[in-house]
């Protein structure tokens, strides 16, 4: 029987009314619903569905159907709302984002989008004279976007910051700019070393540039002060609400310190954490064992393999086309990787390696069969991850489906380093490059997110990316890269359905249909179109466990 069409007995179970199948007599009422969603279209990444009303009830999903079947779920306390033709979907997460630094972002100067360093150096400035105290921080530069594409010096920042010590962000977070104040603090000079992991941008003098990749970052960030728990509480709610105005009903939150699991354990205790949680802890402080609240799981370890393409980071087989001789950097060594793997494997931890380039992606799949090299099956039953796998090697797809190995991608990452990508990595590894298309056809799974506030956290910009390989303005020639785009129910999958598998949720999350959680998001429009018409698609409700958590009052309908 297709859930398409009412699915009846499903529904009596669930509401404890009786049937009678004999054609002729109706049920007798069922117990009214707690929420019915009506007048919409009703997109799930399985089946499809020809119903336009949903009632929910103790926070699931306990019928699907037209608007008169569900009428029959109306009771004196239901609250009924008219999505107005617009496109209800199952809840949409995020399989890849930093919750505290999208809101540690919205408190620090907006780089993004700034054209050239004196347009970045200007915008630093007009921060630092709005922000009078402490340290000046922003995020979001990128020196691909500039006229010669060359790192930035802390020259340029030095002219507009003072005595005060600065540190910004490149974009993907692998590298900052710091000025002279900051490394004077940190103690860098020319004769400090490139720490295991990391590179000191220098001077034809040797002298530090201000540019500090992957693990040279530390030699300054670990002399800032750290954020008090009301600053991270103040963060984390600030992006929730972010999130959540998106349309986003989980977040599986990528590498969180110990003080934050406890930020997030506390809201959670207090009812204030309204959207759903899946932490990675950061490999540096493991929990012991996974743990479970309410809308806060911990149950993953977030480590990382190498950098970024953006910086050259990224850990490549051959060295990079715009550099010869580089080959990028291992963040962590081979044999840390290998001790994080055991203690995952022996605590029952799930663990997400950050894998951008091909030697990078090599390494993390070689550690993962040999740390499971007599018990492969439950490799695959652990659900191990490998976070963004950027560049692949051609040799190496299928090893992600013998091993079972989820693929966590973030399609905006294509779109947004299509511009400069096939200079750094040359035309023949492009035919890896972003290759989700041979992932899905494979049968491996894909789970989609952002790396938010790396990229923006509106999934529209994901499904958009996904569908068409194309940055949103980007009219004029072919799709990016030479990876075909994915469908519309294939696209969805990944935000939804596969995400939730990648967090062991697929029984309860992820589909529209009769016993899920109601973890609903529900558009104008139709954000799994194939055109610029997707992006048009606004956020109407969010919906987790039955419950609007945006926006926080919406009118009900006349029954």
């Amino acid at each position: 029987m297709r859930q398409s069409v009412f699915c009846a007995f499903a529904i009596a179970a669930l509401s404890g009314c009786s049937l009678r199948l004999d054609g002729n007599s109706a049920a007798t009422a069922p117990a009214p619903a707690d929420v019915v969603l009506r007048g919409a279209r009703l997109i799930d990444p399985v089946e499809e569905l020809s119903g336009s009303s949903i009632a929910i009830r103790d926070g699931r999903i306990i019928a699907i159907g037209s608007d008169e079947q569900v009428r029959a779920y109306y009771g004196a306390r239901t609250r009924v709302l008219d999505a107005k033709g617009g496109v209800i979907v199952p809840g949409l997460q995020d399989a890849h984002g930093h919750l505290f630094g999208l809101g540690a972002d919205l408190e620090r100067a907006d780089l993004r989008g700034a054209k050239s360093e004196a347009e970045m150096a200007a915008r630093v400035g007009e921060f630092a004279r709005t922000h009078p105290d402490g340290w000046i921080q922003g995020r979001g530069w990128d020196q691909n976007l500039w006229p010669a594409a060359q790192f930035p010096t802390k020259a340029s920042i030095d002219a507009v910051s003072g005595s005060r010590p600065a540190v910004l962000s490149r974009v993907d977070g692998h590298a900052v700019l710091v000025n002279s104040a900051a490394l004077r603090l940190a103690g860098v000079t020319s004769s400090t070393k490139d720490p295991d992991g990391g590179r000191i941008v220098r001077d034809a003098q040797g002298e530090p540039t201000g540019v500090l990749v992957d693990n040279a970052e530390l030699l300054v960030t670990r002399v800032m002060p750290p954020a008090s728990d009301d600053e991270l509480e103040r963060r984390a709610l600030a992006a929730q609400s972010a999130c959540l105005a998106a349309g986003l009903t989980a977040v599986h939150d990528a590498g969180e310190s110990a003080a934050e699991r406890a930020v997030l354990r506390r809201l959670d205790a207090g009812g204030l954490l309204k959207l759903r949680i899946y932490g990675m802890a950061s490999a540096s402080d493991m929990p012991k064992e996974p743990a479970r609240q309410d809308r806060y799981t911990l149950r993953a370890v977030k480590a990382y393999a190498d950098g970024a393409l953006g910086s050259r980071g990224a850990a490549l087989l051959e060295p990079y086309e715009d550099e010869p001789g580089h080959r990028g950097l291992l963040v962590t060594s081979e044999e840390g990787l290998r001790a994080i793997a055991k203690t995952c494997r022996d605590r029952g931890l799930q663990l997400c390696v950050h894998a951008i380039g091909d030697r990078g992606n090599r390494l993390v799949l070689d550690i993962f069969e040999q740390t499971f090299a007599d018990a492969r099956e439950r490799l695959r039953s652990e659900r191990w991850r490998i976070e963004h796998c950027q560049i692949v090697s051609p040799d190496d797809f299928m090893r992600f489906k013998d091993l079972g190995i989820i693929a966590s991608m973030q399609p905006t990452h294509a779109t947004s380093d299509g511009p400069w990508a096939p200079r750094r990595v040359g035309t023949k590894r492009m035919e890896g490059a972003y290759a989700w298309r041979k992932f899905q056809d494979l049968g491996v799974v894909l789970a989609f997110g952002s790396d938010f506030p790396v990229e923006s956290h509106d999934p529209r910009l994901g499904l958009y990316a996904a569908r068409t390989r194309r940055a949103p303005g980007a009219d004029e020639g072919g799709p990016f890269g030479p990876s075909p785009p994915l469908g519309a129910r294939e696209t969805l999958a990944g935000f939804t359905k596969n995400a939730a598998f990648a967090s062991f949720r697929e029984d309860d999350l992820g589909r529209l249909a009769v016993g899920y959680r109601a973890d609903l998001t529900v558009f104008s429009g139709n954000p799994l179109a194939a055109d610029r018409t997707a992006l048009d698609a606004r956020v109407i409700w969010t919906f987790v466990d039955g419950e609007l958590v945006y926006p926080a009052q919406s009118a009900s309908v006349p029954r």
